[in-house]
């Protein structure tokens, strides 16, 4: 029932915390469940590095919106994964977790098993009690040397001006 109530609110725009129901969650030590919107899907499998990257090892179970996908794996903290989306018309794509909490390395699309912080601690500069606006930037993305290298993230600290 609880799945239903979740898909439900996610479809009418209701759903707040739709990152606690997709995605990949731990169930226990060694298990894991992944879940993924894919409209238009003809199936969904999931591949990485807990299954050989194989497309036929994992194929994800339809839900009852028959738009999301579910399955339940063995894997550990640290794997990485993508969804293989198969269209109508036979395309495979290969596609990052839309809410996953990690990434892998860069010029990588997989995503990467990983534990949240079960609890967040204010260091008093922000009150935890108010809402606080994230601005985030990929510093690999922002600049490169010409031979089109990445920057440390020393060299960008030193070439770039802090915005105040």
């Amino acid at each position: 029932m609880f799945k239903e109530i979740q898909l439900n609110d996610f479809h009418n725009a209701t759903c707040c915390f739709a990152y606690e129901f997709f995605g990949c969650h731990k169930i226990s030590d060694s298990e894991y469940i992944f879940r993924v919107w894919a409209p238009h899907a003809e199936s969904v499998c999931l591949i990485g590095s807990f299954n050989g990257w194989s497309e036929s090892a994992s194929i994800m179970k339809r839900l009852s919106d028959n738009e999301s996908f579910e399955i339940t794996v063995n894997a550990k903290l640290g794997d990485t994964y993508k969804f293989c989306i198969t269209t109508y018309d036979g395309r495979k794509l290969y596609k990052a977790d839309p809410y996953a909490f990690s990434s892998d390395l860069p010029n990588s699309t997989a995503s990467k098993i990983t534990e949240l912080p079960t609890e967040v601690k204010s260091n008093g500069a922000t009150p935890l009690n108010r809402p606080i606006n994230i601005y985030e930037v990929n510093l690999l993305s922002w600049k490169r040397e010409k031979d089109n290298s990445y920057y440390t993230f020393e060299k960008l600290k030193k070439n770039t001006r802090t915005l105040r």
